[in-house]
């Protein structure tokens, strides 16, 4: 390629020429490709051109632009690059993929990534605000993959998230970054960033010894532009003099001292050739970075950086052929004393700063004015470098005197950019030296004439002192507040208080104070507090300091952490304390006047109760002897009353208050009383006890005791009548131990695992044919209280250095231990170590029999087993059979047989009867006799006769001495023959048939589920008509005041309860407020569109499952959704609010389910449900349970099935600048709209905790979004 390039300081505009080369040609090539530099640089600065310095400062700006053009990177440079592509994954969108190219060719190295101005990353590790906890190479917020132009596969990340982009998408001699984002609303509080990256950008070929590597040299950067055929101008190396590559990569090269110390290169290259612009341009840019000139000369490009030569040629009269033509000064057009501008600063993070003016004093005085050239250097990141650029350019502007020499040919031997020496005597000019800038060619006479133009110039041009040096005061621009960093609040005091609730309960709270965070732009602070020993924080809002913070666990320690969050919602670091919560310690007082009255085998213990609020129960503790052992036998309000006593027996007793933190007074004095006996004989014969209180045994119940050696051993039994035999089973299992053994599991396995009780008999007929008496009777060791039924507890104990001891204890030791347990709960070991079984078998034919009873003792499987672990199988068993009494039987050491005690079967007025059968009447008549044997009778009878329509009857009668024999009392129960009827009434005034024993009669009947009342009932003294009965409802006001400013993530703003209903009577709690919102509207649209989401959430009180029924899948009408029915009406068993499964845990994968619609057919008498889950969980046949709490554990918060989600419109501003809908104007639009919440939560007998959650699912700039207040009703429906 030919091509005639200008350089030198001339304005580009005369024809150009080059040895050996012709102006024809000259004017050819120059019409097609021209270049100036040097002042050049100032010609491009003085004429009308596109913003290079908006350019410039875009280079960083990441843009998404479907035909892009490409960018050529030399040097290093912050670059933004051009998304080419986005795509959002994962749940809620939670993670987004970019795709930037940054370069269009390969690169050498990625150095620093940048969100807006914050570098998140740096040299291979993330910074410390982006990096995960401990590992600096990894973020949680941030994934980077870079490639740098050289690949030849897809990346492989990107290609596995994607459905898109594909194995084909290598994008192949372009150097891309993909960028994973997670979504943080702190992190990304302002949206997506822009995000750019330092690079250090195309490696380049270096002739001098042919290596190619990354450079900033200008020399070899152009060079490399020059023999680009994709992108630059495509020149063949042979046409490129190698020579002056080398001496201009030299030049660059050189060392320039710095004021502060060391040196830099001369020149350097850092910045974008956009392939938009013109080859022209971009070289002519290019070159400016070096003050160089690229010239065309003997064929072939030259490459030269700025520097001064001395001259090696002289013109003188010799050469001239004609006049010297002189001007003395340039035009004022031209004319500056000044030079600023702007650069891509390195120091600044690599955005477009002013550099320091360059403006001569002397130069201005005589100019008049300061007269600045604005002159930007769009490849110089160095403010130095930038500063002795623009002097350079200052001075050789201001070399004002300019010759044009008409010369022979002599002067073909020099190039534009030349240096010459110029001597004539006329002019004065001795050696002045001058530079050449052009050349024109003409005719004088007979003669070809070279008009060489000059500009003068000196070697003072060019020199650079240290002292030269401006400070550089940064890119000149004020920081403006972006809002993406807020300040904490200091000063953080968290202090314990505590109170006492109206319960009397102790309750503890921290008053958390600081100091306001220094940030104008604080909305409101975040006060967040757990257990130290919990792992999520529970969160409030509040507008300012202090704040308290109630519900805490007594003497747990907590984590308190307090965030400031400014208006974009970025919230600030957290400042920390961990205090602990206060405990009460103070006991009650001593419970005053304590007495113990004895009474039929118990004692009852009286007191009166202390004045503090917080009292919780009186504990009562027993003992056999005044100085003996105290064990716990009770609690109680004001008086206890201690059963199942020896009688006659003083016992004694002292007592103790305790609070709701179990704080415990100091005991009593001791009291004593002796618990008395009943002996009640039969009226008829004072011989005869019937019921003997010493005994303790009531009528007709006795038993006989036998023993038995070994699991062979056998007693005789006989059975009068078919009915059932019940055995009390004793063995003497001993005090248990393991001893001192190593380690606590060892303990426990070195004592018995289990043991069982097997029952046999055989009729006497054939003694050793033996069949089982019902079923074994096992039980196992168990370590904690929570299985004791039929079971017994080994406690181990830590005897410290490792060593444990396991122990079996009785039932009063795991009483004394865990007071609150029922007796059913304390296991089958007595205080004498026996443990003791029950076997009942029902209907037992009658017969003779002989019994035995078997034992099997399982021991531990500890591998060194004490012999005090397990007791021995062949010790004594006891054998209890009740209802009968030993006897003599031949051949046997042990017999049994039914006991049967007397009956009256007549009546005398003056006995006191207790037992009677009245004979010819079916009657069992019964006196019961109180704790002072005082008896009150009553009368059970059955009636089989056909005339009667009751199968049972109960009646009661005050006073025996006016009943009659046979007759139907005062008072009746009687159950139908069926067995579907049980009613209750009193005998008809004016006699007739009872009421209790006519169902269409009776007072009260309950049959198949259902109660009927004949007359009135009262409820707590208030009567209720039927009407009330079926629709009583307690309601109860509701109104919180908030005023919260709403943001994106899910908060609380209030929380409540809805009280127990009365009576305890179990009723459906129905929620039914209404919610006032505002949206404020500062300039913006009334077409922004975002959706508030409102819920109000209940406090688990546990799984609570309840069977519905079984059930049937009648389709699936929606998406993730089946349609069910349970045969029935169900709507007592299920409600909206509430979650369904086909487990009782919800154990089963995806449930619970939750219920989107409920309702009752009465015509195919089905209950349906709508289930939703994320798939199927529900099949035919299932039994459908239900759960109000979701199948979640206590304390749990959990959601309805319904969410109120409003779809809100922003206002428009109302003032007088306001235009339309789809206009922005100024000023502030206001509006304020309810949302209604209804929700029913399912039923309960005790309170329930509420909260009120909300959230808005975006928030446009300008626009805020409230909640005001809450009002409307709870209520407890029956």
């Amino acid at each position: 390629m030919a091509t005639v390039v200008l350089a030198g300081l001339a304005s580009i505009g005369s024809a150009m020429i080059a040895a050996g080369t012709f102006a024809i040609g000259f004017t050819t090539a120059f019409t097609a490709f021209a270049v100036g530099a040097g002042l050049s640089l100032i010609s491009r600065a003085l004429a009308p051109k596109l913003n290079l310095s908006a350019q410039m400062g875009g280079r960083s700006v990441m843009t998404r632009e479907a035909a892009h053009s490409r960018k050529i990177v030399y040097g290093r440079a912050r670059i933004g690059g051009n998304v080419v592509y986005l795509e959002s994954s994962g749940t809620d969108n939670k993670y987004l993929y970019l795709v930037t190219a940054i370069a269009a060719h390969e690169i050498d190295a990625y150095e620093e990534v940048w969100f807006n101005d914050e570098k998140v990353w740096d040299g291979g590790n993330f910074t410390s605000a982006w990096a995960t906890t401990g590992n600096s190479s990894t973020s949680p917020y941030v994934d980077l993959s870079f490639h740098l132009g050289n690949q030849t596969t897809a990346d492989s990340g990107l290609v596995a998230a994607s459905s898109k982009w594909t194995a084909n998408h290598k994008l192949l001699d372009t150097a891309y970054m993909v960028v994973k984002l997670t979504h943080d609303v702190d992190k990304f509080a302002q949206g997506l960033p822009n995000i750019s990256t330092v690079i250090r950008g195309k490696k380049v070929l270096d002739p001098s010894d042919n290596s190619t590597a990354w450079s900033q040299n200008p020399a070899l950067c152009i060079y490399d532009y020059l023999r680009d055929t994709k992108y630059g101008l495509g020149e063949s190396a042979a046409n490129i003099l190698t020579s002056s590559v080398t001496t201009a990569k030299g030049v660059c090269d050189e060392a320039v001292s710095l004021a502060a110390g060391g040196t830099q290169p001369r020149y350097t290259i850092d910045g974008v050739v956009d392939t938009a612009s013109s080859i022209k341009s971009n070289i002519e840019t290019m070159t400016g970075s070096m003050i160089g000139r690229l010239i065309y000369s003997g064929g072939k490009f030259e490459i030269h950086a700025g520097e001064y030569v001395a001259p090696t040629i002289t013109i003188d009269e010799s050469m001239a052929v004609g006049e010297i033509t002189v001007q003395t000064k340039q035009s004022r057009r031209n004319a500056f004393n000044g030079v600023k501008g702007v650069f891509v600063s390195e120091d600044d993070n690599y955005v477009v700063a002013d550099y320091p003016a360059q403006i001569s004093s002397t130069f201005a005085a005589q100019d008049g004015d300061p007269i600045y050239l604005d002159m930007a250097l769009p490849f110089t990141i160095n403010n130095i470098r930038a500063q002795r650029i623009a002097k350079l350019a200052l001075l050789r502007s201001r070399q004002q005197e300019a010759i044009t020499i008409p010369c022979n040919l002599t002067a073909l031997k020099f190039k534009i950019g030349d240096n010459i020496s110029v001597s004539n005597t006329r002019l004065g000019y001795s050696g002045k030296v001058f530079e050449v800038v052009g050349y024109s060619m003409g005719f004088n006479a007979d003669q070809m004439v070279v008009n060489v133009e000059a500009i003068e110039t000196a070697a003072s041009i060019w020199n650079w002192q240290t002292s030269d040096e401006e400070v550089f005061l940064g890119g000149g621009e004020v920081d403006l507040y972006d809002g993406k960093v807020a300040q904490p609040p200091t000063n953080l005091s968290v202090s314990g208080d505590s109170f006492l609730a109206a319960d009397g309960t102790f309750s503890t709270a921290f008053n958390v104070s600081f100091t306001d965070a220094n940030d104008a732009f604080t909305d409101h602070y975040v006060v967040e507090h757990k257990l130290a020993s919990a792992s999520s924080y529970f969160s409030q809002a509040t507008k300012s300091s202090p704040f308290t913070i109630i519900g805490l666990q007594n003497g747990q320690q907590y984590n308190v952490r307090v965030k400031a969050v400014n208006e974009l919602n970025v919230s600030s670091a957290y400042v920390s304390a961990t205090p602990t919560a206060a405990t009460d310690t103070t006991p009650p007082g001593v419970p005053t006047n304590p007495l113990a009255k004895g009474e039929y085998r118990q004692i009852q213990v009286s007191w009166t109760n202390p004045t503090q609020k917080d009292l919780k129960l009186v504990e009562v503790f027993r003992s056999e002897t005044v100085g003996g052992t105290y064990s716990y036998v009770g609690n109680g309000d004001t008086s206890f009353i201690d059963t199942d006593l020896d009688t006659p027996k003083e016992y004694f007793y002292k007592i103790r208050s305790c609070d709701f933190t179990f704080n415990k007074s100091a005991f009593t004095a001791i009291i004593s009383a002796t618990s008395k006996n009943v002996n009640i004989t039969a009226p008829d014969n004072p011989d005869v006890v019937i019921y003997d209180g010493e005994s303790g045994l009531p009528p007709s119940v006795t038993s006989g005791r036998t023993t038995l050696d070994t699991n062979t051993g056998t007693f005789y039994l006989k059975q009068d009548y078919k009915e059932h035999i019940k055995l009390h089973l004793t063995y003497p299992v001993g005090a248990l131990t393991s001893g001192t053994v190593s380690g606590q599991t060892n303990a426990i396995n070195s004592t018995m695992a289990a043991f069982k009780f097997q029952v046999f008999y055989a009729p006497i007929a054939d003694p050793t044919n033996f069949t089982q008496f019902g079923t074994d009777i096992s039980s196992v060791r168990k370590t904690t209280t929570s299985s004791l039924i039929s079971n017994y507890l080994v406690k181990t104990t830590d005897l410290g250095s490792g060593n444990f001891k396991a122990e079996l204890q009785t039932r009063s030791q795991v009483q004394a231990a865990n007071p609150t347990l029922s007796g059913f709960n304390l296991g089958i070991i007595d205080d004498n170590y026996n443990l003791t079984e029950t076997i009942v078998v029902y209907d037992f034919p009658a017969g003779e029999y002989v019994f035995k009873v078997s034992v099997t003792i399982t021991d531990g499987s500890a591998s060194s087993y004490p012999s005090t672990g397990s007791p021995a199988n062949n010790l004594k068993r006891f054998v209890d059979a009740i209802g009968f009494q030993m006897v003599n039987k031949s051949g046997y050491a042990y017999a049994l047989e039914p006991s049967y005690q007397p009956i009256t079967i007549f009546r005398d007025d003056n006995s006191n009867e207790i037992v009677r059968l009245s004979e010819g009447s079916d009657t069992l008549e019964l006196s019961a006799i109180n704790s002072s044997g005082v008896p009150v009778q009553a009368f059970i009878g059955g009636g089989s006769s056909s005339t009667t329509t009751w199968g049972a009857r109960i009646q009661f009668d005050d006073d025996l001495a006016t009943y009659s024999n046979g007759g139907i009392g005062q008072y009746q129960i009687g159950i139908d023959k069926s067995g579907t009827h049980l009613s209750l009434g009193t005998a008809p005034s004016g006699g007739g048939y009872p009421r209790g024993l006519n169902p269409s009669l009776s007072e009260l009947r309950i049959s198949s589920g259902r109660t009927d009342i004949l007359g009135t009932l009262f409820l707590n003294g208030t009567q209720i008509s039927a009407t009330s009965v079926t629709g009583m409802a307690e309601v109860y006001p509701l109104a919180q005041y908030y005023n919260a400013t709403l943001t994106t993530s899910d908060a609380t703003l209030g929380s409540f309860s809805l009280p127990a209903p009365e009576s305890s009577i179990s009723k459906r709690q129905k929620v039914n407020v209404s919610i006032l919102c505002e949206i404020q509207n500062a300039n913006q649209t009334a077409q922004a569109l975002s959706a508030i989401n409102l819920t109000v959430q209940k406090k688990s009180k546990g799984v609570n499952a309840v069977t519905v029924g079984t059930l049937t899948v009648e389709g699936t009408p929606h998406t993730n959704m089946q349609l069910v029915s349970v045969s029935g009406n169900q709507l007592e068993k299920v409600d909206v609010g509430g979650g369904v499964a086909a487990s009782n845990n919800a154990s089963n994968s995806n449930e619970p389910g939750t219920i989107n619609s409920v309702y009752f057919d009465t015509s195919a008498n089905k209950t349906y449900l709508l289930v939703g889950a994320s798939s199927a969980i529900l099949s035919t046949g299932n039994t459908l349970f239900y759960s109000d709490s979701k199948f979640t554990s206590s304390g749990t918060w959990l959601s309805p099935s319904g969410t109120e989600v409003v779809n809100s419109t922003t206002p428009p501003d109302p003032d007088a600048n306001y235009v339309n809908a789809t206009a922005v104007s100024t000023g502030t639009g206001k509006t304020r709209f309810y949302i209604p919440f209804q929700m029913t939560y399912g039923k309960t007998t005790t309170a329930t905790d509420y909260r009120v959650r909300a959230n808005v699912s975006s928030i446009p700039t300008g626009i805020t979004y409230k909640i005001i207040k809450i009002f409307g009703t709870l209520e407890n429906v029956k």
